[in-house]
Protein backbone atom coordinates (compact mmCIF):
# COMPACT_ATOMS: atom_id res chain seq x y z
CA UNK A 1 0.00 0.00 0.00
CA UNK A 2 1.20 3.54 -0.59
CA UNK A 3 2.72 5.45 2.30
CA UNK A 4 2.18 9.19 2.64
CA UNK A 5 4.45 11.41 4.72
CA UNK A 6 3.79 15.00 5.66
CA UNK A 7 5.59 17.59 7.73
CA UNK A 8 2.55 17.89 9.96
CA UNK A 9 0.23 15.05 10.90
CA UNK A 10 -2.71 17.46 10.63
CA UNK A 11 -2.11 17.52 6.86
CA UNK A 12 -2.45 13.74 6.73
CA UNK A 13 -5.58 13.86 8.87
CA UNK A 14 -7.08 16.50 6.58
CA UNK A 15 -6.45 14.27 3.55
CA UNK A 16 -7.90 11.25 5.39
CA UNK A 17 -10.95 13.18 6.64
CA UNK A 18 -11.69 14.61 3.19
CA UNK A 19 -11.48 11.12 1.69
CA UNK A 20 -13.61 9.65 4.48
CA UNK A 21 -16.44 12.15 4.04
CA UNK A 22 -16.27 11.92 0.25
CA UNK A 23 -16.94 8.16 0.53
CA UNK A 24 -19.37 8.16 3.46
CA UNK A 25 -22.54 9.93 4.54
CA UNK A 26 -22.22 9.38 8.30
CA UNK A 27 -18.94 8.62 10.05
CA UNK A 28 -18.85 7.01 13.48
CA UNK A 29 -16.20 8.18 15.93
CA UNK A 30 -15.84 8.42 19.70
CA UNK A 31 -15.07 11.04 22.30
CA UNK A 32 -11.75 9.21 22.86
CA UNK A 33 -10.23 10.46 19.60
CA UNK A 34 -7.65 13.24 19.72
CA UNK A 35 -9.77 16.44 19.75
CA UNK A 36 -7.83 18.28 16.97
CA UNK A 37 -8.26 15.27 14.66
CA UNK A 38 -11.96 15.01 15.55
CA UNK A 39 -12.29 18.74 14.77
CA UNK A 40 -10.64 18.23 11.37
CA UNK A 41 -13.10 15.41 10.64
CA UNK A 42 -16.12 17.46 11.75
CA UNK A 43 -15.04 20.45 9.65
CA UNK A 44 -14.58 18.20 6.60
CA UNK A 45 -18.06 16.76 7.17
CA UNK A 46 -19.62 20.23 7.40
CA UNK A 47 -17.90 21.30 4.16
CA UNK A 48 -19.15 18.13 2.43
CA UNK A 49 -22.62 18.38 4.01
CA UNK A 50 -22.12 15.00 5.67
CA UNK A 51 -22.53 13.88 9.28
CA UNK A 52 -20.25 12.67 12.09
CA UNK A 53 -21.76 10.63 14.92
CA UNK A 54 -19.66 10.96 18.09
CA UNK A 55 -20.40 8.36 20.73
CA UNK A 56 -19.16 8.87 24.29
CA UNK A 57 -17.02 6.05 25.68
CA UNK A 58 -14.27 7.67 27.79
CA UNK A 59 -16.03 7.85 31.15
CA UNK A 60 -17.45 4.31 30.90
CA UNK A 61 -14.11 2.80 29.82
CA UNK A 62 -12.15 4.61 32.54
CA UNK A 63 -14.71 3.58 35.15
CA UNK A 64 -14.37 -0.06 34.08
CA UNK A 65 -18.00 -0.21 33.01
CA UNK A 66 -17.24 -0.88 29.35
CA UNK A 67 -14.81 -3.82 28.92
CA UNK A 68 -13.51 -4.64 25.43
CA UNK A 69 -16.30 -7.00 24.36
CA UNK A 70 -18.99 -4.60 25.58
CA UNK A 71 -17.20 -1.73 23.84
CA UNK A 72 -17.29 -3.62 20.54
CA UNK A 73 -21.01 -4.36 21.01
CA UNK A 74 -21.70 -0.72 21.94
CA UNK A 75 -19.92 0.66 18.87
CA UNK A 76 -21.58 -1.82 16.51
CA UNK A 77 -25.00 -0.99 17.98
CA UNK A 78 -24.34 2.75 17.67
CA UNK A 79 -23.03 2.32 14.10
CA UNK A 80 -26.25 0.55 13.13
CA UNK A 81 -28.65 2.85 14.99
CA UNK A 82 -27.02 6.01 13.58
CA UNK A 83 -26.94 4.53 10.04
CA UNK A 84 -23.20 5.06 9.75
CA UNK A 85 -21.15 3.96 6.77
CA UNK A 86 -17.65 5.08 7.81
CA UNK A 87 -15.37 4.89 10.84
CA UNK A 88 -12.64 7.02 12.41
CA UNK A 89 -11.07 5.50 15.52
CA UNK A 90 -7.77 5.36 17.40
CA UNK A 91 -5.68 2.24 17.84
CA UNK A 92 -4.48 3.70 21.17
CA UNK A 93 -6.24 6.88 22.26
CA UNK A 94 -4.46 10.03 23.38
CA UNK A 95 -5.43 8.95 26.92
CA UNK A 96 -3.53 5.67 26.49
CA UNK A 97 -6.56 3.40 26.05
CA UNK A 98 -5.97 0.54 23.60
CA UNK A 99 -9.18 0.05 21.64
CA UNK A 100 -10.01 -3.33 20.06
CA UNK A 101 -10.05 -1.76 16.61
CA UNK A 102 -9.50 -4.96 14.63
CA UNK A 103 -12.49 -6.61 16.38
CA UNK A 104 -14.63 -3.51 15.88
CA UNK A 105 -13.86 -3.40 12.15
CA UNK A 106 -14.42 -7.16 11.76
CA UNK A 107 -17.83 -6.91 13.44
CA UNK A 108 -18.80 -3.84 11.41
CA UNK A 109 -17.87 -5.67 8.21
CA UNK A 110 -20.40 -8.38 9.16
CA UNK A 111 -23.27 -5.87 9.33
CA UNK A 112 -25.75 -5.23 6.53
CA UNK A 113 -24.02 -1.89 5.91
CA UNK A 114 -20.24 -2.43 6.30
CA UNK A 115 -17.99 0.63 6.42
CA UNK A 116 -17.15 2.13 3.06
CA UNK A 117 -13.97 3.66 4.47
CA UNK A 118 -12.05 3.23 7.76
CA UNK A 119 -9.41 5.60 9.13
CA UNK A 120 -7.37 4.57 12.18
CA UNK A 121 -5.26 7.02 14.17
CA UNK A 122 -2.14 5.08 15.04
CA UNK A 123 -0.03 7.96 16.39
CA UNK A 124 0.06 6.58 19.93
CA UNK A 125 0.57 2.99 18.77
CA UNK A 126 3.86 3.66 16.95
CA UNK A 127 6.67 1.74 18.65
CA UNK A 128 4.26 0.73 21.44
CA UNK A 129 2.62 -2.36 19.99
CA UNK A 130 2.74 -4.57 16.87
CA UNK A 131 0.65 -2.92 14.16
CA UNK A 132 -0.16 -5.95 11.94
CA UNK A 133 -1.68 -3.78 9.22
CA UNK A 134 -3.60 -5.25 6.31
CA UNK A 135 -6.04 -3.91 3.70
CA UNK A 136 -8.91 -5.64 5.53
CA UNK A 137 -8.07 -3.76 8.74
CA UNK A 138 -8.42 -0.18 7.51
CA UNK A 139 -8.10 2.05 4.47
CA UNK A 140 -5.84 4.64 6.10
CA UNK A 141 -3.62 4.24 9.16
CA UNK A 142 -2.32 7.61 10.41
CA UNK A 143 1.01 7.90 12.17
CA UNK A 144 3.18 10.97 12.61
CA UNK A 145 6.88 10.62 11.91
CA UNK A 146 7.86 12.28 15.20
CA UNK A 147 6.69 9.15 17.05
CA UNK A 148 9.00 6.74 15.24
CA UNK A 149 11.51 8.63 13.11
CA UNK A 150 14.84 8.58 14.94
CA UNK A 151 13.22 6.70 17.81
CA UNK A 152 16.24 4.34 17.81
CA UNK A 153 14.08 1.28 17.26
CA UNK A 154 15.17 -1.40 14.73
Amino acid sequence: SPVFLAGRSANLMTMAADTLVSCCHNVLTTDAEWPPYRDILCHAAVRAKKHVSVTPIISAVLAGKLPAISLVDHLVKTYKSQHCDGLFISDITFLGIRLPVRHIVERLCQTANPPKFVVVDGAQAANQCPLRLSPTFCDVYLMSTQKWLRAFQP
